[in-house]
């Protein structure tokens, strides 16, 4: 996603709600119970929401420029995630502002447990492909 397709209103709030969430999802097993995501979602929506010179505004406009450009923070090559995946997640988008404001961390923990099982089924692939003997005379092109 170009940021500078973004509304201008809304580029630092979503890179602020990117960072929150990437803090979140890096420290996956970290941070023991759910009062530290609570704690630190609810500081960063106050910050930028009521506190920051251009307020963002929490509406569905957000949650989908916040959606959009975590996933392509967390896969920006889309080596991983199908579509079936990012539509499998797109329910959460509909809820992202509300689970911030209550600090409930699912939209990060069900990008973290969906990214571990593809990484894990591409590991799985690179002893299969490399049993096989390279032909380097052999004339091949891949389609991404």
């Amino acid at each position: 996603m170009n940021c500078s397709k973004l509304a201008a209103g809304h580029r630092l709030p979503v890179v602020a709600a990117f960072l929150f969430l990437s803090f979140s999802a890096c420290s996956f097993g970290q941070i023991k119970g759910d009062d530290s995501y609570t704690v630190v979602s609810r500081i960063i929506l106050n910050d930028f929401s009521g506190k920051h010179y251009n307020p963002a505004r929490l509406d569905s406009a957000f949650a989908s420029n916040l959606f959009k450009a975590y996933l392509q923070r967390i896969d920006p090559e889309r080596k991983y995630l199908t579509v079936a995946d990012i539509e499998g997640l797109r329910p959460w988008q509909d809820r992202l502002v509300a689970d911030l404001q209550a600090g409930r961390p699912g939209f990060p923990d069900a990008v973290h447990a969906l990214m571990s099982q593809r990484v894990g089924e591409a590991r799985a692939l690179v002893p299969e492909l490399l049993a096989v003997p390279f032909d380097l005379e052999k004339v091949e092109s891949l389609e991404t």
